[in-house]
Formats: structure tokens, sequence, C-alpha cells
């Protein structure tokens, strides 16, 4: 069978990549000051930058003189779009190195998402500017990754030793009728286990994180924590053991019961909040290619970079692919005839009236007077008819999915939301947590701004993130529509909590809002609701009811979420856990801009119930 000519360019390079491991992350030296030998190492933790999310750099300032360095560190994100570019800044850090000292200093850097399937000649990179000691040094990450498969961040252990493996497995996937991966791309970067970030921001980049489980048990608590939490907001962790099952980390990551995969392979895992944990023993041998499908499939499962580009969209004709909070928001038209009625005013003053009336033939001096006015006064009229037909803020529609781990004091939160603005007197805002926000892309229309890669009037958007919680640039703009998700992991001892006793269950609820209706599985099987509003503070007894109840309550709860965000949730398991909904503001929404109007709110919770004290 004959390859493509993209399938041969690629096995060329597989070849050539199996002589070599893959490098295990990316680093780069400057010189800070060649006489007395002060460097500065810039590393990205992964061999190659996720295509969207966060990730890490750690910055290492070696400092051999007698005078502090003061270095300031400044990064930008960059993906193509069809006009431009959309670039997302970060935060400015400034790093202080002590004459005679190392300063070491690991920081998260929000990416551009890349929202085109294919790629073009201009690849995404992340740009990282150091500044001090009197001189400027520029360096640049590419990022090589598939925009279509799951991106990995495989240890240098297993994907180090495995690379040519690895890649052969995506070869099939090059050769069918030219899909899949193009030349020189990958869908992993390799790492070392020392360097993963102690911030679970920094693997918002990651689809799946593998390493062996010695590897884990090494690495330091805060490292430990922070893949977890990554984990309870959808990431998987692949452990490779050659010895006894790691049935300790499992126990430390408070895995649920296996479950197999639902298009019937063995790559379901166990469920670590939204996230999964698979478990694999390995012998050290380089793994065949068909061991490394397990990186393309496996039971919940998402593509992060794939989802931000469709979680919005609609899809074919009785299909919904997206969430139908679009829907909700309503279409409103754009009244450009109400323009065009005052440009064409404005034509006529300025022209006819101006020329042989205002300043007639002996009195064109008048035209620096009139023409400015004229001027001065339509740009008036139109503000205003924009600030009375817009108005000033906006509106906007949002669903979060709150889980509750009680046992942890816990939630996380996914938040999706769009809105409708009209005049913004400013667009930035500061958010009361840590938080991982992400644009969504919108159908095309004269509302959106952020364009699908295929429309001829995709511009390139600019976002800027000045600080850890704080927002500026394209996030909001006015008479423009906007889509973002909002991740976050946030500390409470809200709950649901079960009263003791033998009859019907009875629900205490100490959560910040009230909840509309609640359904539950006992440990037995046996389905419990209540429609009937819990506030907080009250008590309510369950009825009886059957799956059948809860399936349709949820397939409604659920519509405004992405259907790969919602199907885990009306599968799979559910003894023991509860299910509310709750259209409270007060239960626990993510704040962004304090000028938008938030209606009909709409919070799906779930979790464990946790006993009374």
């Amino acid at each position: 069978m004959s390859l493509s000519r993209p399938a041969l360019l690629w096995c060329l390079f597989l070849s050539f990549a199996g002589f070599r491991s893959a490098p295990a992350q990316q680093s780069q030296n400057f010189p800070l000051n060649e006489e007395n030998g002060s460097t500065v190492q810039l590393t990205h933790v992964f061999s190659s930058v996720p295509p969207g999310g966060y990730t890490a750099i750690r910055v290492s300032v070696n400092n051999q003189g007698k005078e502090l360095i003061s270095l300031v560190v400044g990064t930008s994100s960059t993906t193509p779009s069809n006009r431009s570019e959309h670039v997302l800044t970060g935060p400015a850090v400034t790093l202080a190195c002590p004459p005679g000292s190392t300063t070491v200093r690991e920081l998260i850097v929000p990416l551009m998402t890349e929202f085109s399937s294919s790629r073009s000649y201009r690849g995404s990179f992340l740009g990282v500017t150091l500044s001090g000691a009197g001189r400027t040094h520029q360096a640049r990450f590419d990022s090589m990754i598939s925009t279509t498969q799951p991106f990995w961040a495989i240890s240098q252990s297993i994907g180090g030793a495995a690379a040519s493996a690895l890649n052969d497995a995506a070869r099939p996937k090059a050769g069918k009728g030219g899909s899949g991966y193009s030349s020189g791309e990958s869908f992993a970067g390799s790492f070392l286990p020392v360097d993963l970030p102690a911030d679970w921001r920094g693997y918002m980049g990651l689809d799946g994180l593998a390493l062996t489980d010695e590897e884990w048990t090494a690495l330091p608590p805060g490292v430990r924590t922070a893949i977890r939490h990554w984990m309870l907001l959808g990431g998987m962790l692949d452990l490779y053991h050659s010895g006894a099952a790691p049935v300790g980390v499992l126990q430390e990551l408070k895995a649920g019961p296996a479950e197999p995969d639902p298009a019937g392979g063995v790559l379901g895992g166990m469920p670590v909040g939204a996230g999964r944990v698979r478990v694999f023993a390995w012998d050290g041998v380089v793994p065949g290619a068909p061991a490394m499908s397990r990186f393309f499939s496996g039971a919940g499962l998402s593509i992060r970079h794939v989802a931000a580009r469709e979680a919005m969209l609609p899809g074919p004709p009785g299909n919904r692919a997206g969430s139908t909070l679009r829907d909700t928001l309503g279409v409103r038209s754009f009244a450009a005839w109400q323009v065009g009625v005052i440009l064409l005013c404005f034509g006529i003053l300025v022209g006819p009236v101006n020329l042989f009336y205002l300043a007639g033939p002996g009195r064109r001096h008048r035209l620096f007077v009139t023409t400015p006015l004229i001027a001065l006064g339509a740009s008036l009229v139109l503000i205003a008819v924009i600030f009375l037909q817009d108005g000033a803020g906006g509106k906007g529609q949002r669903a979060a999915l709150l889980e509750l781990f009680p046992d942890e004091n816990l939630s996380t939160v996914r938040q999706y939301q769009i809105s409708r603005t009209g005049v913004l007197f400013g667009g930035g805002f500061v958010m009361n947590e840590l938080s991982a926000l992400t644009p969504l892309l919108l159908e095309n229309s004269r509302w959106t701004r952020l364009k699908s890669g295929g429309s001829s009037e995709s511009e390139g958007q600019r976002f800027n993130q000045p600080e850890a919680q704080a927002y500026a640039g394209d996030w909001f703009q006015s008479r423009s529509e906007q889509a973002q998700l909002v991740e976050t992991i946030r500390p409470g001892r809200g709950r649901l909590e079960l009263k003791p006793g033998t009859g019907d269950p009875v629900l205490v609820s100490s959560l910040a809002g009230a909840l509309e209706s609640v359904f539950y599985q006992d440990p037995g099987g046996q389905w419990w609701s209540a429609s009937t509003p819990l506030a907080t503070g009250g008590s309510l007894t369950l009825q009886k009811t059957d799956e059948a109840g809860f399936a349709a309550w949820s397939a409604e709860q659920l519509a405004p979420f992405p259907p790969g965000v919602a199907a885990p949730l009306q599968s799979g398991r559910h003894a023991g856990r509860f299910y509310a909904v709750s259209r409270d503001p007060a239960i626990g929404f993510a704040g962004t801009l304090q000028s938008i109007g938030w209606a009909n709110d709409h919070a799906f919770l779930h979790g464990r119930l946790a006993p009374v004290p």
C-alpha cells in the first residue's frame, strides 16, 4: 500500500525520532553579564506547548555579580487566525536575585486556545521576554501538537524511551486519505517529574498525564495535590507500574470503582471527580503501537482545545453539538439601518448643505468651523442612538456544574457563560479566586468578534491577564457577543447531609443557595427525589422514584451544558450520589464582569452526601 506524501514525510520524521529520545523539556540560556558570568535559564516544563489552557515555565537566575539583579518576565501566547493573530498576554513578573545567589521561580502562564482544526503555515507559539541587567532577551517555544487529538504529557521514563512507538501509533491516522497528523506534528510532550508544577492551573493545557507509580510517590505533596485537583476538573492520569498494583496511590487519589469503556474496551478507568485514573502493568520495555492506542481513546477523556471550538457551536440539523445557552440568550438583529440613516444625513449636511448654504461662495473659510461642528454633531447623535438602542452593560446566560467533595471541604466549578453587551465603559474585571478562563467560539454573526477560523471576517483578538486574577482586553467588548468557560476549585463547607435513620431519606442543606429539585440514589440502588425547594438550613424528606424519572429530569436540566460534559452525569456511577438544580445566584457561580446582568442562572450540583455529625 502506497503512502501519501504527508504520511511519507511523517514516516521519515519518525525514523529519525527513533534514533534519539524526545527532549524532556525546552530550555534556553541567556547571558546577563558576560564579565561575571551571570546568566538566566528559561525552561518550559513540557517538551511541547499545549494547544490552550495554561502551562508552566521555570526561570532560574544565576547572579555571580555584586549587585542585585531585577529581572522582569513577560509572556504572550499567539495562535493564527484568518486575518491576524489571537494573542493572550500573561502577567509580568519581577524576580529579584541577590548577589552571589541563584533564584528559581515557577510561573503559571495562560495560553491562547488553538481554535483551528487544521495547521496553518503560522503555527502557535509562546513568547517570553526577559528584561533586566540592562538588556532584553526574547525566547520562543513552539507548539507542534495535533489540533484534533488529545494532548498528553508523558514522563521521560516512558515517553522518552518509547518516542518511536508512541508516534508509530499515529502513523495509520496519517495514512488514511491524508487525514490525521501532518508532518512534524505530535500528540504528546515529555517531561521530567521533578519539574512538574505545584499549581493545578499548570496542567490545564493537558488532556492526559502519564508517569510511573514510583515517580508519583516521589513527587512532593503539593505537586500530587495539584495533579489531583486538575483531575477533579476532568484530567486523566495514567499510572504505569512494574510491581504490584499501586493500591496506595489509588487510595490517595480517592478513586472510585473501575468502570468499563462505553465503547466496549477496557480503558474506562476509575473516576476521580470529573477525571479518571487508569493503571497499566509495565515491564519497562518499549510499548508496542497497539498499546499506544490507549492515548487516543478512553471514557471521560475530553479534548480541551476541541471542546473550546465546539462547546457553543450548533451541530448538524437534528443533532445538538453544543450548549443550549446560545438559544436561551436569543438572537438580536443588528439595526444597521439606523446608522445608515445617520450617515446619509451627515453626508447631505457636510456636502450640499455645507457647501452651498452654510459656507457658500465667498464664505468658504467657514468650512473650517462648520465641517468639524457637523462631524461632532453627527458623532454625538450616533453615540446617543447606539446608547439608547443597546444600553450600557449587558445581559447574559450562565450554567455551572458544581461537584461537591464534603470529606475534603471543597468543590469544583465548571461554568459556561454567554453574554451580549451594549456600551461598555470598561471591559476589565478581577475575579475573587484563582480560575482558568477560556474564550469559546460562537457561531459567526455581526455581534461575534472571536470568529471561527474559516470565516473571511475573522480578526485577531487581544486578551490580557495582567495579574493572576485580573483580566482585560477583548474578554468583553462593547456591542458584542462573547462566551467563556470558567473553571476553578474552591474551599467551602457547604454540603448536603443525610440524616441517619431507616425510613425515607431526609436531607439537610448547608449550601449558600436554595435548591429547586433533588434526586438521590442510595447505596442499594433505589432512586429518591423531591421537587419542592430546599432552603439553606432546611430539611427535606425524599420520595421514591425510578431511574426513568431521573433520566428524563437530568436530560432537561443538563441541556445548557455541552453533550460531552453532560453525558457522564447521565450514565455511569450513581449509587450513593445526589443530583440537584439551583437557580439561586448565591449558590456559587464564578463572577466575571460586574456590569453583565446574568438572567436565568442555572446550576447543576452533584456529589456524595455527607452524614449528619
